[in-house]
């Protein structure tokens, strides 16, 4: 649980670093909202030398995702019947 603590605490470190101090760029891995319009993904969390994160698309909603960093490492975990459009957001599942 201290390792996991510590984990937590460095990301927040890096998070509030990174806001205040452009050092990396984006780069975009994998569109899965084709268009104009973002997925807005959001609470990234790392698992097992991957990234899982909730993103929003206008045919699935809300869903989780998980990347490796690459396209074709990038993909939805499951289809979630989306009932409540804000369930994924403020606390809801993540």
């Amino acid at each position: 649980m201290k390792s996991l603590r510590k984990i937590k605490h460095l990301l927040l470190f890096l998070s509030i670093a990174l806001a205040n101090i452009n050092l990396f760029s984006q780069t975009l891995v994998k569109n899965i909202e084709p268009g104009s319009a973002s997925s807005n993904p959001t609470s990234f969390y790392p698992f097992k030398n991957k990234l899982v994160f909730s993103a929003y698309t206008s045919f699935n909603g809300w869903q989780f995702y998980i990347t490796d960093g690459s396209s074709s490492g990038t993909q939805m975990l499951t289809n979630i019947p989306n009932t409540d459009p804000n369930a994924f957001l403020n606390g809801g599942f993540l």
